[in-house]
């Protein structure tokens, strides 16, 4: 730990960092009207909107940087004795590298009333990762139906989204298990989750931020600059907005009903369908130059839907329908953002950020999922944060970040009682109810220095973040029982599981947990420009998770020789777990403006990029050490309490089930590697086209191995135990793509359009690994993400009369589904690694047009003016053709006695048909 310290107050000193996440850049040269590089010219910029100003001088070779700067509108000011003053404006983007060059011409030359003014590009080509930005105008303009501004990243290439029944769905990138490898910045510091990887709050349940409150945000697939950490599916790198001198209010309402939506293909009648989307956002000077405020809240208050759609057995294809239908999800989703900004002086700004959310829903049915196997999901997130950002020189520069990060997780069960489940239908869920409390307190500081004319331009970056975090889970593992019958018509379990405490078995309170740990990061990276035309970037990056997989923690069966001698001992967690420390990332990119016109840009990098085990692993592993969990195998009884009666009188004869880990768990990473082009066609057309290679290694995996036999009716150890998983790190994924975009940008349109070719292979699909009994079952296969061809188009068109027309189309080849035979061929008690053929996903014929994914969203809007307030009145149309568009299939091919499904590849859900929705927004 020492050494550790050192190592970051060492770096704390050094020269390096720029602000990329959540800040911008400007660099540029000036230029005499020969083409010669002018040195000690003056360059002022100012921000246009809160008065700031700052200056520098240019080196030897005309050059000039200014960094550090929040996304917004400036303007640059050019100053040299015996010439004339030159002017530039321009729009950073988040994360953008803005470049403005200047031609300055001496007093003599006559130019009369003419000023010299600069011009800034009008494409972002200039980069070195694979990104791209969400501009204002399209998170305002576009038709957006839940507000969840994260699900605008499916206008990026390479990034996939569905709009599902309720909008609850995440977007997607490359290979790897959805939601546990992504990652949200908001203003510069992480929202992710130490307990299931996700972001804090699950937001594929609704927004995370206010969309009014949304300034704009990067997505990020290879990212090659070493601030970024812990996304190795992508990043997504968000700015709220700030106050300015100038007094703005905006408020919206949407409204929508049953009349306005289509009728589902699963629904019989039509639902009682409502939504109502309230919000508004302020913001301006308290004190002009100096203070100011933002400040947002929205509701989204939506009485929704979701089918359920039972599997048909062949012999009873009826059995099931009293459970078919279509029942009331509801959800509210209170979010809200309050920002003060204070510019103490031209060298200090400070920013104090609070953002909340609250949400209520219910769901996790349907398909194949009853309504009884739904839950409630309460959640509520509070961020607050300040920063400094302190310009020490016009070289240098330092953020300090202080955050504090609080979520609490509560998910009851809609109807409490055992879960019951058929090859068809899952009556019930075993594995809810479940809490968590989880909090983060973090320091992020990052300095950057600017050095000039040594062997070219250097921008040195360096930081550190160390964060501490707490988490105390209680997840009472099938404490009502569940029970798995092989066939629809079995009146008897095949296998039956239940919960209950070692110390109290009459109640819940052995299945509260509690973990702590601490993370350090640290990042070292030279931005060179050896040329004017040539940028190199090479930095290293380090992370570490200190104890946040409970290292100190015994397992209870740590000293069971019945176990100790047939498991190796690595799995025997003693208090001895090492924290995996040898995670070094370097990353190394470029960008080569080929003809230095600043219009064809090549570009490349390669990266290596850690992410994190979650603990939710580690809290199961001392879950199941308080926590019995008991499997019957072919029990007589439906009844839990039987089950619980048998075990209590039978203690010492039937053993749980034990749950271990690797003591040397690897941190995953991912291998990154891109190259691309730039090329700006006209003054409003650029085109970009890269090539992404992404290998990932280290995936955590769990493997049964106490397996049952059924042929020979006893486990593949010691008999006495129940399953004993195993999970390690030797899981692996590979995706590689082409990612073309096309943007035309004019004063009246905006055209944007990207496709995505690209192949997925992995060894196990879904969010959590299944518990295979053979560690042979993890082999590389085309995975479920392996969308071959996506084509997103979105536009935005200012109409006469101030009408506006925008949309977003999206349109996708078939996705494959996972698949089971659903009988025990290799007699291991599981029916998950049973495939057809050993191939465990069926694919779709893409040549079929009806398999593809297809979704027109449209927005119509008019602006009528009244003495001062603007008013919008907007039409939106979600799935504007009503297109059915699979979610996904039934997936078992027979039962366990090998009677056929009869539905086996049919649809049992879809993605949402047409809605309608009329809206007011009101600006002034």
């Amino acid at each position: 730990m020492r050494k550790l310290l050192l190592i970051l107050a060492l770096l704390f000193g050094v020269a390096g960092l720029k602000a990329q996440i959540s800040t911008s850049q400007i660099e540029g040269k000036v230029l005499d009207n020969e083409g010669r590089p002018l040195s000690d010219v003056e360059v002022i910029i100012k921000n246009l909107e809160t008065g700031l100003t700052r200056g520098t001088i240019t080196t030897k070779t005309g050059t000039f940087h200014f960094f550090g700067l929040q996304p917004g509108k400036y303007e640059l000011t050019a100053l040299h004795i015996g010439y004339r003053k030159a002017t530039a404006t321009i729009e950073l983007l988040v994360g953008q590298t803005g470049v403005v060059n200047f031609t300055l011409v001496p007093e003599a030359i006559e130019l009369g009333a003419v000023e010299v003014v600069a011009t800034a590009p009008a494409f972002e080509l200039k980069r070195t990762d694979v990104s791209m930005p969400v501009r204002r105008e399209q998170i305002v303009n576009l038709p957006l139906d839940t507000r969840n501004v994260m699900n605008l990243a499916a206008l990026v290439p390479g990034i996939k989204y569905y709009a599902p029944i309720g909008g609850r769905a995440l977007p997607e990138a490359g290979s790897l298990p959805p939601l546990r490898f992504i990652q949200l910045y908001v203003d510069g510091v992480e929202w992710k989750s130490y307990f299931n990887g996700n972001i804090v709050g699950i937001p594929q349940t609704g927004s995370p931020l206010p969309q009014e409150a949304v300034q704009e945000f990067r997505v990020v697939l290879n990212a090659f600059d070493p601030e970024y950490t812990r996304g190795t599916s992508y990043v997504i790198s968000a700015v709220t907005q700030r106050g300015t001198n100038e007094f703005k209010s905006t408020a919206f309402a949407n409204y929508r009903y049953k009349d306005l939506n289509a009728r589902g293909p699963f629904q019989s009648v039509k639902p009682d369908y409502k939504r109502t989307q309230l919000g508004f956002s302020l913001s301006g000077p308290i004190v002009l130059d100096k203070l100011f405020f933002f400040a947002s809240y929205e509701l989204n208050n939506e009485k929704n839907y979701i089918d359920v759609v039972p599997g048909r057995p062949a012999y009873a294809p009826n059995i099931w329908d009293q459970y078919r239908g279509t029942f009331e999800s509801p959800t509210k989703n209170h979010t809200g953002v309050l920002r003060l900004t204070y510019q103490y002086s031209s060298a200090h700004t400070f920013d104090l950020i609070w953002s909340t959310r609250y949400m209520d829903s219910k769901f996790y049915f349907g398909g194949t999922f009853a309504y009884t196997a739904g839950i409630y999901g309460k959640y509520h997130i509070n961020s607050v944060l300040f920063k400094d950002t302190w310009v020490i020189s016009r070289n240098a520069m330092n953020e300090l970040t202080l955050h504090y990060l609080r979520w609490r997780h509560d998910e009851p069960l809609i109807q409490t009682g055992p879960a019951f489940i058929y090859p068809s239908i899952s009556l019930g869920r075993g594995t809810f109810p479940i809490r968590l409390a989880e909090d983060h307190y973090r320091v992020v500081n990052k300095f950057t220095y600017n050095l000039s004319d040594f062997y070219g331009d250097h921008v040195f970056k360096t930081g550190f973040e160390v964060t501490r975090t707490t988490s105390a889970p209680w997840f009472p593992y099938y404490y009502y029982g569940q029970f798995v019958f092989n066939t629809d018509t079995s009146t008897l379990p095949r296998t039956a599981t239940i919960g209950i405490g070692f110390s109290d078995p009459y109640s819940t309170n052995d299945a509260e947990g509690s973990l702590d740990g601490w993370t350090v990061g640290i990042f070292v990276q030279d931005r060179w420009n050896p040329t004017p035309n040539f940028t190199i970037s090479l930095g290293f990056r380090w992370d570490a998770d200190i104890n946040t997989l409970n290292n100190k923690f015994k397992v209870r069966w740590a000293d069971s020789t019945e176990l100790t001698s047939k498991i190796p001992d690595e799995y025997f967690n003693r208090g001895d777990r090492k924290n995996d420390l040898n995670n070094f990332a370097p990353r190394i990119s470029f960008n080569w403006d080929l003809l230095g016109t600043g219009k064809t840009i090549l570009r490349g990098g390669y990266g290596i990029f850690y992410d994190r085990t979650p603990n939710f692993i580690a809290y199961f592993e001392q879950l199941y050490s308080k926590w019995g969990i008991y499997t019957f195998i072919n029990p007589d009884t439906k009844d839990p309490d039987v089950l619980r009666q048998r075990i209590l009188q039978g203690q010492g004869t039937i053993r749980p089930t034990v749950y271990l880990l690797n003591k040397r768990l690897a941190t995953p990473f991912v291998r990154q590697l891109s190259i691309g082009i730039g090329q700006q066609i006209t003054d409003n057309l650029a085109l970009t086209i890269d090539y992404i290679n992404n290998r990932a290694d280290h995936l955590y995996v769990q493997t049964n191995a106490n397996y049952y036999i059924p042929s020979q009716r006893k486990r593949a150890i010691p008999d006495k135990y129940g399953d004993i998983y195993l999970w390690d790190t030797f899981g692996k994924a590979f995706y590689h793509g082409f990612l073309t975009n096309i943007l035309y940008k004019s004063q009246k349109v905006t055209l944007q359009l990207s496709y995505t070719l690209s192949w997925s292979y992995s060894d196990f699909d879904g969010v959590t690994p299944p518990a295979f009994p053979f560690a042979s079952s993890y082999k590389s296969q085309r995975s479920s993400a392996d969308e071959r061809h996506r084509f997103v188009l979105n536009w935005i068109v200012n109409l006469p009369f101030d009408f506006q027309f925008s949309g977003v189309g999206i349109f996708a080849s078939p996705r494959p589904f996972n698949v089971i035979i659903g009988m025990d061929l290799n007699d291991n008690n599981f029916f998950g690694d049973d495939w057809p053929d050993g191939v465990r996903t069926k694919t779709l014929d893409w040549r079929k047009i009806r398999f593809w994914y297809k979704q027109v969203d449209i927005r119509l809007s008019k602006i009528v003016n009244f003495k001062g307030l603007r008013v919008a009145f907007v039409f939106d149309a979600f799935n504007v053709f009503n297109w059915f568009n699979a979610a996904s299939y039934f997936d078992r091919m027979f039962d366990a006695s090998g009677n056929p499904l009869a539905n086996f590849g049919q649809p049992n859900s879809s993605y949402a048909p047409r809605y309608l929705q009329f809206g007011l927004r009101f600006l002034y």
